[in-house]
């Protein structure tokens, strides 16, 4: 949620001690996240929205809507199937899910971040956005794209976010929502390894577009031509 974070330090706080100029912002869910939508709707995390009580006085405008009280909101109508109803049942009318929830995976839903969040969170005229997305990388040719493997904590997410909205994603979020401003580029890794840590020699050309993005940012802060 970093990139959120920035755009709304950007557009709602206004810090005046220092002027940003540029925003680059990496797999960051701008349109949300169709897992945190499926976590809402069969888990029951994601449903406590935020509001005044919760927010900052600079931020009420962007994140709430309410008369400042916690809200629950209603799941999407699901189709009537007995599994469907079960874990409605079992996982999302428990206290524990109750007591997991938080209004952080409210803020990562589609709906919260297309309906709410960015129509209140315009970008800044004097601040230039860039952005860049990934992809959990493709097998060889020949081989079978089995996704991650069933061990990996993102096997499931890509599975749904792949369901949802297709192979393009890294597991948490879709090429499609991680773009914002100019897209950079690609990166070949999954949302749970960050690009110093996955830099080998065998994926070089998939981390150029994070040193392209700093390099526009250091010309854009040290004025170069």
């Amino acid at each position: 949620m970093g990139g959120l974070d920035c755009r709304h330090l950007i557009s709602q706080l206004r810090p005046t001690s220092y002027r940003p100029i540029s925003l680059t912002t990496l797999s960051t869910p701008h349109q949300g996240s169709s897992f945190m939508d499926f976590c809402r709707d069969y888990l029951g995390l994601g449903r406590i929205s935020p509001t005044k009580s919760i927010a900052s006085k600079s931020s009420t405008k962007a994140l709430s809507a309410g008369d400042g009280m916690v809200k629950e909101e209603k799941p999407k109508k699901l189709a009537a199937t007995t599994s469907t109803s079960l874990s409605s049942t079992i996982l999302t009318h428990t206290m524990l899910a109750r007591t997991l929830d938080t209004p952080a995976y409210a803020n990562l839903t589609t709906t919260f971040l297309q309906n709410t969040f960015n129509p209140n969170t315009p970008d800044s005229h004097s601040v230039e956005y860039f952005s860049f997305g990934a992809v959990v990388p493709k097998p060889q040719p020949g081989e079978k794209d089995e996704g991650l493997p069933i061990w990996h904590p993102l096997c499931l997410p890509h599975k749904v976010v792949t369901e949802r909205e297709g192979r393009e994603n890294d597991g948490l979020v879709s090429l499609k929502s991680a773009r914002w401003g100019k897209f950079v580029g690609v990166l070949s890794c999954d949302h749970w390894v960050a690009p110093p840590l996955y830099f080998t020699p065998s994926n070089v050309s998939s981390v150029l577009p994070t040193f392209e993005a700093m390099f526009r940012v250091w010309v854009l802060t040290f004025g170069g031509s």
